[in-house]
């Protein structure tokens, strides 16, 4: 750990992905399974912005977490939907030491979710990321 700003910094234990989607069942499945492989994900979380398709089942159909909201919030609230099932999930989990490093990801992307990482054309000290 180490000081910044007078608060206490933790090295993040296991990477959270966070896939707002709304009216994505064609894409999503593949954008949840490609976001499960990048290095250190332990956690996929789909937000279903009040889809009115099958986003919700194709997201659990893929292995994500789906949280949902009745009707359409925006792109915005549904990342802090996302982060706040991430923190409620790690609230569970007893042997956690640190909150995982969270990143949020398009519902569209599908297999291009981890092209870029694959090719070593960015990593995870990029400030892109």
């Amino acid at each position: 750990m180490t000081a910044e700003g007078g608060r206490v910094a933790r090295t993040p234990q296991g990477v959270a992905v966070v896939i707002p989607a709304k009216n994505e069942q064609v894409r999503i499945g593949a954008t949840a399974k490609a976001a499960a492989t990048l290095p250190g994900v332990d956690l996929v979380i789909v937000v279903d912005d009040g889809s009115t398709d099958g986003t919700a089942a194709a997201a659990t159909g893929a292995g994500a977490v789906v949280v949902g909201h009745s009707r359409n919030r925006g792109k915005a609230a549904a990342m802090e939907t996302g982060a706040g099932a991430v923190r409620a999930i790690e609230s569970r989990e007893s042997q956690r030491g640190a909150q995982r490093a969270l990143i949020f990801l398009d519902g569209d992307l599908e297999e291009t979710a981890v092209n870029d990482l694959a090719r070593g054309e960015i990593g995870w000290d990029d400030p892109g990321i």
